[in-house]
């Protein structure tokens, strides 16, 4: 599930833990987990939805201060891609400092050789290792 609840956040929390909480509790006995991938200025309300619902997150690798908050929180993924806005050296030594157990997907912005993007974050990956 992909939305976008930093735009649409209401100030009581309230009903949007409540309707993620079901959420979570239904898939659970499914196996299946819900991710939020949280984005915008109000991580921190963001971070509260996410831990009132049980749901997990799935952070972007573009800033410190938002990693520190959601990767306590992310169980599962975590996408890493060849943007210039990544540090994934730092991304790499935050997620072994809070705890991330979860595995890195490679997210790439296409273009006419997908697989040159992917290398490209695979090379980084081996040098912040």
């Amino acid at each position: 599930m992909r939305q976008f609840l930093s735009h649409y956040l209401p100030q009581d929390l309230t009903p949007c833990i409540e309707g993620l909480k079901a959420l979570v509790d239904y898939g659970k006995p499914k196996g299946v987990a819900v991710i939020l991938e949280p984005r915008g200025e109000r991580l921190d309300q963001l971070v509260e939805l996410i831990k009132g619902s049980g749901a997990y997150s799935n952070p972007q690798v573009g800033t410190v201060e938002g990693l520190r908050l959601l990767y306590p929180l992310a169980r599962t993924v975590q996408h890493i891609s060849d943007s210039p806005r990544s540090n994934l050296p730092t991304a790499i030594k935050l997620s072994k400092e809070l705890g991330f157990k979860g595995w890195f997907s490679i997210e790439t912005d296409g273009g006419p050789d997908a697989w040159a993007g992917i290398q490209k974050v695979i090379n980084a990956l081996l040098l912040s290792l």
